[in-house]
């Protein structure tokens, strides 16, 4: 029997087991945007110019997309998107804050938009917040307030429970975070378990599922055309949603939110909110989760009121 043989090929299967185990998409959207001619990335839903001041930031995990802009010396505010749609979510609310006189910031999470993706990790609570103190620190932001959106107003709370010193006041908008994981249909929760690698679920959810979670915060066709066209030259943006889904605090957060303590916070919900329900409070009347795009008028009018009160 010859040992360095077959132990040199037992090491090649485990190597290529690990690979399709564990595979690891390209850390830079970047890669693909710079295959495309000119025209084709001006015709982009979201292009590098979508918001004003775009810069790359920077990171140990990684370059961050990020947009800075408005009144400097306005009031600030910070916002964190959601799960699937990079921050031209919040399209026209931050330009209606704007143009109320707020100086904003935003930035696109790890794995969305035109922010580099760290496969190596998992997208949870850590990354996150890390991610946060790296855009904090470039714009030297001290004193700011927040707002969170889905995904985004979860990982608003735990910063805040982590930095209340930093953070002025806290708006959630429709925020996950206080869904029982056990309200999750059973095929999803096997799909999401830590026991299966991420690279098993792609394989497993079918098409439609997939698509469904990551269209699960879009209520208008821009929002649309961006997580598709992403989609196309962004393979991260799938592994970022599901491991985003495995291990940031999306569920179960009771603790969480309570660490808020005796701080007064803006919550804004859909009555007809489908993807983060919650009951026993009011909400807002014939909205959905996607509230941020569909009422973001109104809804910048009664958090411009609350910022300035």
């Amino acid at each position: 029997m010859n040992l360095p043989l077959t132990s040199l090929t037992t090491a090649i299967l485990l190597y290529m087991a690990y690979k399709l185990l564990f595979p690891r998409a390209p850390r830079s959207p970047l890669i693909y945007l710079n295959s495309l001619s000119k025209e084709e990335k001006k015709s982009l839903p979201y292009s590098l110019d979508f918001f004003p001041n775009g810069e790359f930031i920077k990171s140990p995990y990684g370059y961050i997309r990020a947009y800075r802009f408005g009144p400097l010396d306005g009031k600030k505010v910070l916002f964190l998107h959601g799960i699937s749609t990079p921050c031209p979510v919040f399209r026209d609310l931050a330009n209606t804050s704007v143009e109320s006189g707020f100086q904003v910031l935003l930035f696109d999470f790890f794995g969305r938009g035109y922010s580099d993706a760290p496969t190596d990790l998992p997208f949870d609570g850590r990354l996150h917040i890390s991610q946060i103190l790296a855009v904090l620190a470039h714009y030297q932001w001290n004193k700011f307030d927040i707002i969170g959106y889905s995904m985004g107003g979860a990982i608003a709370t735990s910063f805040t429970s982590f930095f209340p010193t930093q953070v002025q006041k806290v708006i959630l908008i429709a925020p996950a975070g206080l869904i029982p994981r056990t309200t999750i249909p059973l095929f999803s929760r096997i799909a999401l378990s830590p026991f299966i690698p991420l690279s098993l679920v792609h394989s497993l959810f079918p098409p439609g599922q997939i698509e469904s979670i990551k269209r699960s915060e879009e209520g208008r066709p821009f929002t649309d055309r961006i997580v598709e066209t992403q989609s196309t030259f962004n393979p991260a943006i799938g592994w970022a949603t599901l491991s985003s889904l495995r291990h940031s605090p999306l569920f179960d957060q009771e603790d969480m939110f309570r660490s808020l303590g005796n701080r007064e916070v803006f919550v804004a919900w859909g009555r007809e909110d489908t993807v983060t329900p919650i009951t026993g409070l009011i909400r807002m009347k014939n909205l959905g989760h996607d509230l941020v795009l569909t009422r973001s008028r109104e809804l910048c009018e009664a958090i411009s009121e609350y910022l300035r009160g």
